[in-house]
């Protein structure tokens, strides 16, 4: 067990005795740490709806939740700065709206809350003709890693029929070398109403594809910019 820098552990849980189950498991992983010195855990809860990833790295905690039923899209770039050099935290926290609006023709607005632990954000703007407005609470952050999630999402169909979406958004730096590391933008959607996510998802899927191209390479850019 020593000889394990990294311990994995995963719960397939789909019973009533999920909550109880995930507490007595957590519990146990936490003596195995202290009593094996192992430096950095993983415990991954998995139900029916979603993957709860809860990782343990010394006294520093990190709980992420993805729902099975969203839709992710991704951005990757390599960027010519070392990844010890990024601070995307520090990044988004700084950017203004005129910053924001600059990496897509379909930003409006931005703006930023001082709520939660780690702030938050409020994004306007035109995915495929939709008007979106995001409410985003940071959930997770370190230098190299950010977190946020939205479940407060508005589209408005035509600009005045509103529909919930639920949205998540992550911002991380991963080490390539000693010079170069990969920017990497991921969001996700879901749309709680199973009817207007049958109609809307093709459409919604090439849109958010395209969109995302568009400002993570602008974000990429002004990261490597800002951080060389």
């Amino acid at each position: 067990m020593k000889n394990f820098k990294h311990l994995l552990i995963l719960l397939f849980l789909l019973g009533s005795g999920t909550k109880i189950q995930a507490q007595e498991f957590t519990k146990i992983a936490k003596e195995i740490m202290v009593k094996d010195t192992i430096p950095e855990m993983t415990l991954a809860i998995i139900t029916e709806d979603s993957i709860a990833i809860k990782k343990v790295l010394g006294h520093h905690k990190i709980t992420e939740i993805k729902d099975k039923r969203m839709k992710n899209f991704y951005y990757e770039q390599e960027i010519n700065v070392p990844v010890d050099s990024i601070d995307v935290y520090k990044w988004l926290r700084e950017l203004t709206d005129i910053e924001y609006q600059s990496f897509s023709k379909g930003h409006k607005a931005m703006g930023h809350l001082n709520e939660g632990e780690f702030g938050g954000m409020i994004n306007v703007e035109i995915v495929g003709g939709l008007l979106l407005v995001q409410h985003y609470s940071i959930k997770d952050k370190s230098k190299s890693h950010v977190n946020s999630y939205s479940d407060q999402s508005r589209a408005y169909l035509m600009g005045i029929i509103p529909i919930k979406v639920e949205v998540s958004w992550s911002l991380s730096v991963l080490a390539v070398s000693n010079q170069k590391s990969k920017f990497v933008c991921e969001v996700g959607v879901l749309i709680p109403s199973k009817i207007l996510s049958f109609i809307s998802s093709p459409v919604i899927s090439f849109s958010l594809k395209r969109h995302l191209k568009e400002e993570g390479a602008l974000f990429a850019k002004d990261i490597e910019k800002k951080f060389r």
